[in-house]
């Protein structure tokens, strides 16, 4: 048998980076800021200055899978992605309900609002049960996805969602 224990705390913290300067050079319906910035090594010292750039959302966003565990099947979602442009099959995507938390609301509501204005899925919060909060890119974006699987019934779930005020045209 593996034993697999280890501690998994940081060795650092925001506190052993140095933000030298930090500046929005884009912003439209999504925003770029420039970091120039250093941070101590693991081998010791510290790294010179290094420019990043990272996509900023300036909100969060929440990710919901409607699982039907009488049925054992999930409920997915198709779109078109201008991100997936470049995909060999085809930029319309499969996806779990997904979206931005709206200023003032917690990762719950917004989740309980993504699912009925893409799937028409109405639940109550007692039927959402947290996975994990999670980085998605941390590489290039600050944006961080808090994940739930919600405990549905698929047995009248309808063929098309979305709300046509944000142009989303989604088959469920």
């Amino acid at each position: 048998m593996c034993k697999c224990e280890k501690d998994v705390t940081p060795l650092f913290t925001a506190k052993d980076v140095t933000v030298h300067e930090k500046k929005r050079i884009f912003k439209q319906r999504f925003a770029i800021d420039q970091y120039i910035v250093s941070y101590k090594k693991f081998s010791g010292g510290e790294t010179g200055r290094l420019v990043r750039e990272i996509f900023e959302r300036d909100a969060n966003a929440v990710a919901i899978l409607p699982y039907d565990p009488v049925t054992d099947e999930v409920v997915l979602i198709e779109q078109f992605r201008p991100g997936a442009l470049n995909d060999p099959v085809s930029p319309w995507l499969l996806e779990i309900v997904a979206g931005m938390i709206d200023k003032g609301e917690t990762p719950i509501q917004a989740a309980l609002r993504e699912l009925e204005e893409e799937s028409g899925i109405k639940m109550t919060e007692d039927h959402l049960h947290y996975v994990n909060a999670v980085y998605p890119s941390p590489g290039g974006t600050s944006e961080v996805v808090t994940l739930y699987i919600g405990c549905v019934n698929s047995d009248n779930i309808g063929s098309h969602g979305g709300l046509d005020c944000e142009d989303e045209d989604i088959s469920i």
